[in-house]
């Protein structure tokens, strides 16, 4: 079904079923009960949702089992779908990078499409972060922007250079100095 489709079907739906409908989407499926919780239950509930999505991160990089990447990018697509603060999905992207560079640190060398995943996901927080004019934003992360690029300057495969880059480039945007 389309979406035009599925806009008629809707709209020829009496209030009462469309409540029930949302209702049992709400009751059946994670990412929706996510998606109306943010909507609908303020700053607290998305608070509660970036710690927790935060949480699920951790749990796929440090668990005692191997590390899989592509869940780690399903919990990052997720959290877009459901974040309905901008910033709130900023940060997670900051985090997302912050917490590959601490495995590398900690585990040692990955590979490329590791480090590129990594590179891509931080390359569009900086873009996120320059299109939003987010200046009080970023000095909120700038400690973490700091660490991370100290973090990763001698790690292998181009990563340290390309996140210098992409720091230097986002501190510079908004006219500071680099530390």
């Amino acid at each position: 079904m389309k979406v035009t489709e599925l806009k008629n079907q809707l709209n020829a739906m009496e209030k009462n079923e469309l409540i029930a409908l949302i209702v049992k989407l709400y009751k059946n499926d994670k990412m929706c009960r996510n998606i109306l919780d943010a909507e609908f239950g303020g700053e607290e509930v998305q608070a509660v949702l970036l710690a927790n999505a935060k949480k699920q991160l951790y749990d796929i990089f440090f668990s005692k089992a191997s590390l899989s990447l592509r869940n780690a990018k399903a919990v990052l697509s997720g959290f877009k779908k459901t974040a309905k603060n901008k910033e709130d999905y900023f940060d997670f992207e900051l985090y997302y990078v912050e917490l590959g560079t601490a495995y590398t640190n900690e585990y040692g060398d990955v590979n490329e499409a590791f480090y590129s995943n990594l590179i891509s996901v931080f390359a569009d927080f900086c873009e996120n972060v320059k299109r939003s004019g987010g200046s009080d934003f970023l000095h909120s992360v700038r400690m973490r922007l700091d660490r991370l690029n100290e973090e990763a300057q001698d790690i292998g495969w181009g990563y340290g250079y390309e996140i210098g880059e992409l720091y230097s480039e986002l501190i510079g945007f908004y006219g500071e100095e680099n530390e």
